[in-house]
C-alpha cells in the first residue's frame, strides 16, 4: 500500500469504533415494545419493530453507548401497567410518566431496580396506593414528583415506608413534591425528616399532605432552600423566624394552613423572593416592611389574613410585581400615589380593608382588574381610569 493512503486508515478506524459505539441495543428496543404492549392505549404511533427505538418519540439515547438514558412518556393517555419491559431499561437516568390514565393502578416496588434513575416523575399519571419501598433504593435521584393537583384527595400514600424511610437515603435530592400525598402518619416528623435526609434540597412542595405543625426548626439549615409548598395542611402554628433568614428563598406558598402568629417581615424584603401567598390564615398577624428596594417580588397574595398596618410609600418600587391582593385584611390608611408606578401589575386588589383617602390620580397602566371596593374611600374618581386600556374589571363600591 503507497505511504499517502496510510494518513487514512487510522481515520477509517475511528469511524468504525464510533459507529459501533452509537450502535443501538436490541434488548433495549425489545424491552420498549414489550412495555408498549403491556399499555392499553397509547400515543405511541413512532415505536415500531425494526426500527431504531433511539429516534422513536420520547426515548432519548446516550450518543457514545447507544443505550437509553430517558424516557419522557408524558401526556400521551396511557394506560394499563407497568411491566419488566420498563425495568429491564437500567440504563434510564430520566423517567417521566406524569399526565397518564393509569386507572388507579400502584406504582410497581420494581422501579426500584432502575438505579440509575435522577429524574422521576410520576405526577397526575392515575397512580394509587402505597408509594413503594423501592424508590427508596434509588440514591441518585435528584427530583422526584409523585404530585396529584385534584379537586379530591390523591389515592397515594405514605405509611410503610413513610416519609422518613422513603427519603432517608436520597441524600442528593433536590426537589421533592408530593402534593396531596397523604403522609399524615408522619404527623409533625415531616421537617425533621426533610431536613435531615436532604440537604441539599431547593425545592419542597407538600401540598394538601395531611402534615401537622409545629414547623421543624431543623428546616433552618436548608441554606439551598428556594420554593416552599405547604397550602392546605393543618399546620396550625406559627412560622419560623428563621424564614426570613433563608436567603435564596424565591417562593412560599402557605395558604389555608391555619397559621398563627405575627409573620417575620424579612421575609418580604429577601432579594431572592419572587412570589408569596399566605391567604386565608384567618389568624395570621403582620404588615409590610416600610421599605421595599432590589426587589423581584411578583407576586403579593395575602387575602384573608389578618396583616394590618399601612401600604409603605416604597411599594411603588415593586417594578416586577404583577398581581397583589390584599383584600379582606386589615390594612387601613391612604393608598400610596406610587401605586401608579407598579407598570406590570395586572391584578390589584385592595377591597374589604380600612383604607382611608382619595383614589390615587395615577393608576397602574397595565391593570386588568382593579377592585378596591368595601373602603372608606373618598373622593372624585380619577380621570386616569378612562386611560387603563386593558381593564376588563373595575370596581370602586363603597
Amino acid at each position: 500500500m503507497s505511504s499517502h493512503h496510510r494518513p487514512l486508515l487510522p481515520l477509517l478506524l475511528l469511524l468504525l469504533l464510533s459507529y459501533a459505539g452509537n450502535s443501538t441495543d436490541p434488548s433495549q428496543c425489545s424491552s420498549l415494545l414489550n412495555l408498549k404492549r403491556s399499555f392499553s392505549s397509547a400515543d405511541l404511533g413512532t415505536w415500531k419493530p425494526d426500527t431504531d427505538c433511539c429516534g422513536w418519540d420520547g426515548v432519548l439515547c446516550d450518543p457514545v453507548s447507544g443505550l437509553v438514558v430517558a424516557l419522557d412518556l408524558s401526556h400521551r393517555v396511557i394506560a394499563g401497567k407497568l411491566t419488566a419491559g420498563l425495568f429491564n431499561i437500567t440504563s434510564l437516568r430520566k423517567l417521566n410518566l406524569a399526565y397518564n390514565v393509569f386507572d388507579e393502578i400502584p406504582i410497581p416496588n420494581e422501579i426500584g431496580s432502575l438505579l440509575n434513575l435522577t429524574h422521576l416523575n410520576l405526577s397526575n399519571a392515575g397512580f394509587a396506593g402505597q408509594v413503594p419501598v423501592g424508590i427508596a433504593k434509588l440514591t441518585n435521584l435528584v427530583s422526584l414528583d409523585l404530585s396529584t393537583i385534584s379537586l379530591v384527595q390523591s389515592s397515594l400514600s405514605l405509611v410503610n415506608p413513610n416519609l422518613e424511610t422513603l427519603i432517608g437515603n436520597l441524600s442528593e435530592l433536590r426537589e421533592l413534591n408530593l402534593d396531596s400525598v397523604n403522609i399524615s402518619a408522619n404527623g409533625h416528623r415531616w421537617g425533621a425528616a426533610v431536613a435531615k435526609s436532604t440537604p441539599k434540597l431547593t425545592a419542597l412542595s407538600l401540598t394538601s399532605c395531611s402534615i401537622t405543625g409545629p414547623i421543624d426548626s431543623s428546616l433552618s439549615k436548608l441554606s439551598n432552600l428556594s420554593v416552599v409548598r405547604l397550602d392546605q395542611n393543618e399546620l396550625n402554628c406559627g412560622v419560623p423566624d428563621f424564614f426570613g433568614k433563608l436567603s435564596s428563598l424565591s417562593v412560599v406558598s402557605l395558604s389555608f394552613c391555619g397559621l398563627t402568629g405575627i409573620f417575620p417581615k424579612d421575609v418580604f424584603v429577601l432579594k431572592n423572593l419572587t412570589n408569596i401567598d399566605l391567604s386565608y390564615n384567618l389568624m395570621l398577624s403582620g404588615s409590610l416592611p416600610d421599605i421595599f428596594s432590589d426587589s423581584r417580588l411578583n407576586s403579593l397574595v395575602l387575602s384573608g389574613s389578618n396583616f394590618t398596618g399601612y401600604l409603605p410609600n416604597s411599594i411603588g418600587k415593586l417594578k416586577s410585581l404583577t398581581r397583589m391582593d390584599l383584600s379582606d385584611c386589615e390594612f387601613s390608611g391612604v393608598i400610596p400615589f406610587s401605586v401608579g408606578n407598579l407598570s406590570q401589575v395586572v391584578h390589584l386588589d385592595l377591597s374589604m380593608n380600612n383604607f382611608t383617602g382619595p383614589i390615587p390620580s395615577l393608576l397602574p397602566p397595565r391593570v386588568s382588574e382593579l377592585i378596591l371596593s368595601h373602603n372608606r374611600l373618598t373622593g372624585p374618581i380619577p380621570s386616569s381610569i378612562g386611560k387603563l386600556e386593558h381593564a376588563v374589571k373595575i370596581d370602586f363600591l363603597l
